[in-house]
């Protein structure tokens, strides 16, 4: 036991980067999770000094989803005229949730002062049945954060695929948030996507917006989150967004994807985002974050 514990303990990785104003740790053998992210020395995501004592990429900064986000219902999808059932990942549910890069190791491909590229290869199992190889890049900049999240199918079968990130805004007694996009899909009780509502995107504090746990589809750059004296500016080339704000949470998530919950389960995943991957083809995201002191009430 204790030649195991050893062996699980040396695996542990954290990365350091730093560039002028910014500052963020990573763990590659967590999922590729960002452990924490600082501007100025005040935590932009939820953050940690102690990336070593987490436990699951879901109590870190940010984590990326693929080949999928969100929930595939009852853990089974049909896929040109297959059907694939997928092993439970997510403790409670009956549907598997975000992909398998956040369970995974990932390799450590390059690590600079100021930027790292991270990557991890897929071989078919019970969590997804297809090969894959994926990517991502982590940079500090004076365009502040900068990340790249690419997934290139290495199977000799079409897939679909998708992408995107999971990041945890520090939420405040005074937070904002902004942007506009052309509608949404609320989420049932265990998670699935319900109807589409044209409502548009959504503007205002988070305490009069409510409670929400829904995706957004046809979003625009920027999306802008204020508070705790600080105005921050996402910018992606997703165009679809989960924002989930859990009441009487110190968090709120803007998770920029590919694609739109349960796109998978349609009858054409590609109606609401999901693409296909022919073998040796490649998908891409881009998230991009900036900050800057808040000066006035509007997000």
């Amino acid at each position: 036991m204790r030649a195991l514990c050893a062996g699980i303990i040396a695996a542990m990785q954290v990365l350091s980067l730093e560039h002028e104003d910014w500052r963020c740790t990573l763990r590659p053998d967590l999922g590729a999770s960002l452990c924490g992210l600082w501007w100025r020395g005040q935590a932009v995501w939820r953050s940690t000094e102690a990336p070593l004592a987490l436990g699951s990429p879901r109590d870190s900064a940010c984590f990326p989803m693929l080949p999928y986000s969100n929930r595939v219902a009852q853990r089974r999808f049909e896929w040109q005229g297959q059907t694939h059932e997928l092993a439970p990942n997510f403790e409670g549910s009956p549907h598997a949730l975000h992909g398998v890069g956040w369970r995974r190791a990932w390799r450590v491909g390059s690590h600079e002062p100021a930027s790292c590229r991270l990557s991890h290869s897929h071989v078919p199992d019970a969590d997804w049945p297809f090969a894959f190889e994926a990517e991502q890049t982590v940079s500090l900049g004076a365009r502040g954060v900068q990340l790249q999240l690419g997934l290139r199918n290495t199977d000799t079968r079409p897939q679909p695929a998708g992408l995107g990130w999971h990041p945890y805004f520090v939420r405040h007694a005074d937070s904002e948030t902004a942007w506009d996009a052309q509608g949404h899909w609320a989420s049932e009780p265990t998670g699935l996507a319900t109807d589409w509502k044209a409502q548009g995107g959504l503007s205002g504090a988070l305490t009069a917006l409510g409670p929400w746990d829904h995706c957004f589809g046809g979003v625009q750059s920027p999306v802008r989150v204020a508070g705790g004296g600080l105005d921050l500016r996402l910018d992606t080339d997703c165009r679809y967004m989960v924002f989930f704000a859990p009441p009487g949470r110190d968090f709120l998530c803007l998770e920029p994807v590919s694609h739109g919950n349960g796109a998978l389960n349609l009858a054409q995943p590609t109606e609401r985002g999901m693409a296909t991957l022919a073998p040796g083809e490649s998908l891409l995201a881009t998230m991009g974050l900036q900050a800057r002191p808040r000066t006035g009430a509007q997000a």
